[in-house]
């Protein structure tokens, strides 16, 4: 899109990465506070820069304005990654034209291009913080750049205790949580078997990388292995969902704990809608992710949309009491957290829902009202407005109440 006259638009929003390339749970997150923006404060409030780098850029109709960039190819092609300049100079020229208030930078990755910007045209610049990019082992020039923002978005409190405790302002941290879609939110409420005989069905849904071997689908298999040696007049079934290189690992590992019977694998949807079936086909969403620093880097859930989408559909969920999963769960009342790398203890959970349906259904029914009450899009949007009402010189005002 060409455009020949100067004029207003409050947020340049510089954007690193999409769903029109790549789904994920930073994807969605961007997109959706895009859509959020644009409803919220009005179609032309926003102008987004987006980088792409397949050869084609195929873009679905959305609420907000996009131009894009591809990024250099070649030699050019790491660098690129951190600083393009056929994007740093269109950039400039949409801050020539549209005179933005505030610069909106998507990651860690593009802090120091959004300084630089910041500093040639007098404009302030946020950036959001998702999670294991800012919790520590931060390039140099990533964590000076962060330093200078004049805002951060935090995805999680989680993440935005972890920048406090090194040294980050928490007058400039404000924090949006990832929003759950309207279409689960309209799904009807889970059935529940409320008698032992009936085999538990968990389900963990996840990318399966080998470098993100942090979610513990490993430690649910040893779990349910002292299960099976506890409890052997007890059936479980349960179900692996996602793509990736660490598949071949985890199913060595089911045949070699002799868990053939009770694990099945299934492919990664495209959209998150499509999840629906998966969740209400189970009773226990269960992702114990740890949170550390092994491997020269920090690993961890930033906030973890999962656990969300499996609450608002009526599955409570098992997670170890530490990371993104820390900001959805409430021990006992929405699901059940235990003490990280506690493999007993994650057994023992698993067995108590399992001889306890009612406990079960209860859970269940209190993880759909909190997640209604804190993460739907309306829920979200009043995170926003609270985010940028901190900021008086954005002068930002709502096209809906």
């Amino acid at each position: 899109m060409k455009t020949e006259t100067t004029q207003n638009c409050p947020i340049l929003f510089l954007q690193h990465d999409s769903i029109f390339e790549t789904y994920g749970g930073v994807q969605y997150y961007i997109d959706d506070l895009l859509q959020f923006i644009s409803q919220t404060y009005g179609k032309e409030s926003l102008k987004v820069l987006l980088a792409y780098r397949k050869k084609e850029l195929l873009l679905a109709p959305r609420d907000y304005q996009i131009e894009s960039v591809r990024l250099e190819q070649g030699l050019m092609k790491s660098l690129s990654n951190r600083f393009s300049p056929s994007y740093f100079f269109k950039a400039l020229k949409l801050c020539s034209l549209f005179k933005p208030k505030i610069i909106i930078a998507s990651h860690l990755s593009l802090a120091p291009l959004a300084f630089l910007i910041s500093k040639l045209t007098s404009t302030p610049f946020f950036v959001i913080a998702y999670g294991f990019e800012v919790w520590g082992k931060f390039q140099p020039q990533d964590k000076w750049a962060l330093k200078k923002a004049n805002g951060i978005i935090s995805i999680s409190h989680w993440t935005k205790t972890i920048l406090e405790k090194q040294g980050f302002d928490p007058r400039v941290i404000s924090v949006v949580h990832p929003s759950i879609s309207p279409q689960l939110i309209e799904s009807p409420n889970k059935t529940f078997q409320t008698t032992e005989s009936h085999p538990l069905k968990l389900l963990t849904v996840s990318r399966l990388d080998s470098a993100e071997q942090y979610k513990g689908h490993d430690h649910v298999l040893q779990a349910l292995k002292q299960i099976k040696m506890q409890e052997p007049q007890l059936e479980f079934s349960y179900t692996i969902q996602g793509n990736g290189d660490d598949i071949p690992r985890l199913k060595n590992l089911v045949t070699s704990l002799k868990l053939d019977s009770w694990v099945t694998f299934m492919p990664a949807v495209t959209h998150r809608e499509d999840l629906k079936k998966s969740y209400l086909s189970h009773d226990v969403f269960v992702m114990p992710s740890r949170f550390g620093f092994w491997g020269q880097c920090w690993r961890g859930e930033g906030f973890g949309i999962v656990y969300v989408e499996a609450a608002i559909l009526g599955l409570p969920s098992i997670a170890y009491r530490c990371g993104g999963a820390m900001d959805i769960i409430e021990d006992k009342k929405t699901g059940l957290l235990v003490e990280p790398d506690n493999i007993e203890s994650l057994a023992k959970a698993i067995l108590d829902l399992a001889k306890d349906r009612q406990k079960l259904k209860s859970l269940g029914n209190n993880a759909r009202k909190a997640a209604l009450n804190r993460f739907t899009p309306e829920k979200v949007k009043l995170e926003l407005k609270e985010a940028f009402s901190l900021y008086p010189f954005l002068d930002l005002q709502p096209t809906l109440s």
